[in-house]
């Protein structure tokens, strides 16, 4: 591998994205049309909305959007979302990260007259009726780990090259995909891995540019680092957190996410979000950040309501929150990965309250390397009297089951994930004499991420340190210090 700086070089070496071109075409045929894209409520989805809505009007065409709410639709297109689009007078429909699985929906479209373009990442289940069927999993497309973000993101860029729009936005609608690759759990492989090595290394310098688009969103979730904020007006160097992965991880994702957790529709959002290709965000202030806060209050009181069961090898539960309005199911999520990173169990957490009826519905995470979405195949195969439905990735999904089933659910995964052995991490090794060799090595690997773990050296030779005392060296990449001890195995120091 090598290190790259230039966008044009992830969209020089990224994999082509099959049928791409049958899109194109089909834009440029029906560019007189009225789209609507139809998008998703987390941090993917309104990246992917804001990157397809935006693309389609760089293109000259006439675009609505409409997104999900989490409480009262739940994930994917719906009847009442072609409703919206033909009151829209839309005469096309454009999924983003959704709609491989919705032939319900696209067959009430046709019904109705409209086309349906299927963008999405998720995995299918037998054939999509829509009229263009973009999916890295349906298709013939080589490597199949990105978000739908990421698919947007290759179909506008063809688009670019046929309507040939202002390049300098092909950057901002990298960004918006390079934050999806770390929401949505995707490997850090392959062009994701070029596609942040390219994307962190420009975002942490023109995060500090005002005007930028990425300046704009900074300020739009409170990217700060609170050790500068009085620094703000007077000086912008040190401002802003770093963005890596685990700033996005922990300070990024999470305020975006919020506004579905928490409130359920993401409309303004992904209009605030476009709002900033063309200037500062103003509306309410702190409004975002202030949402994130009471999304981290709730689930506080969630994981307060776990209780750790060392006897199972996953955890399938419904937690009941203290009694006052919030809905607290755009929360579990967060808990059960949480159980997952604290227990390394695959988990299913849902919520019970008074209402529920005999339906509960989780969010599920998985431990790396443990392919949920196919355990769960098994078990609703082997299983039919759970009621068990789900949809979503191999280590992040939603499901549901019947409620006096869940024992006996958790019973069935904690045996597939038992079955299933631990995976052996595997190794490479280097012939390295000095630590030049050690620094430039760990610069090729980065960045470091989902799949990918922090590379650990071990030195079977004589190394010359450059503190042999503490055989210790720092390693700068990006601006980014890394302090990184090395251990002779020869004198076991």
């Amino acid at each position: 591998d090598s290190h790259y700086n230039d966008i044009n070089d992830y969209f020089n070496l990224m994999e082509p994205i099959d049928r791409g071109n049958d899109f194109v075409e089909f834009i440029k045929n029906n560019k007189d049309k009225k789209f609507c894209v139809v998008g998703d409520y987390d941090c993917d989805g309104i990246m992917a909305t804001s990157i397809m809505s935006y693309g389609l009007i760089l293109c000259g065409c006439d675009v609505t959007f409409t997104v999900p709410d989490r409480f009262t639709d739940g994930y994917g297109m719906h009847k009442h979302q072609v409703d919206m689009a033909i009151a829209n007078n839309a005469d096309v429909i454009v999924t983003v990260d959704n709609g491989i699985v919705a032939n319900n929906e696209i067959d009430y479209a046709h019904s109705k007259g409209l086309k349906v373009l299927i963008t999405d990442h998720h995995l299918p289940q037998g054939e999509n009726h829509g009229d263009v069927v973009i999916d890295p999993h349906y298709n013939n497309d080589n490597f199949k780990g990105i978000s739908g973000a990421t698919v947007a993101l290759k179909l506008v860029y063809l688009l670019q090259k046929e309507f040939g729009f202002d390049e300098k936005f092909l950057f901002d609608f990298a960004t918006m995909a390079y934050f999806t690759v770390h929401s949505d759990v995707m490997p850090m492989l392959k062009e994701n891995r070029i596609l942040n090595q390219i994307v962190e290394n420009r975002i942490n310098y023109e995060v500090k540019v005002s005007g930028s688009f990425i300046n704009r969103l900074a300020n739009l979730v409170e990217f700060y680092n609170p050790d500068h904020t009085s620094d703000y007006v007077l000086n912008l160097d040190g401002v802003y957190r770093s963005f890596t992965k685990d700033n996005v991880d922990f300070y990024f994702v999470p305020v975006i996410n919020a506004c579905n957790r928490v409130i359920g529709d993401v409309t303004d959002l992904v209009y605030d979000i476009m709002s900033l290709f063309v200037g500062d965000y103003n509306g309410i202030p702190h409004l975002y950040s202030d949402i994130n806060k009471k999304r981290k209050f709730m689930k506080t009181e969630l994981v307060r309501k776990h209780k750790e069961d060392e006897t199972t090898s996953a955890v399938v539960e419904a937690l009941q929150p203290d009694m006052w309005d919030d809905n607290y199911s755009g929360i579990v999520g967060l808990v059960a990965s949480d159980i997952v990173d604290s227990e390394n169990k695959p988990a299913l957490i849902g919520i019970d309250n008074i209402n529920s009826n005999a339906i509960i519905r989780f969010s599920g995470r998985s431990v790396s390397g443990f392919d949920l979405y196919k355990a769960l195949t098994e078990i609703k195969k082997e299983h039919p009297e759970l009621s068990l439905n789900f949809g979503g990735h191999s280590e992040a999904l939603g499901a549901s089951c019947l409620k006096n089933k869940i024992p006996d659910l958790q019973k069935y995964l904690s045996d597939k994930f038992e079955a299933a052995g631990v995976d052996v991490t595997e190794q490479t090794y280097f012939e390295l004499t000095n630590v030049n060799e050690i620094k430039n090595t760990y610069i090729r690997l980065w960045p470091f991420g989902n799949k990918f773990e922090f590379p650990k050296f071990y030195i079977e030779d004589n190394v010359q340190f450059l503190n042999n005392d503490k055989r210790v060296f720092t390693l700068k990449s990006l601006g980014q210090y890394n302090t990184i001890k090395f251990f002779d195995t020869v004198t076991k120091n």
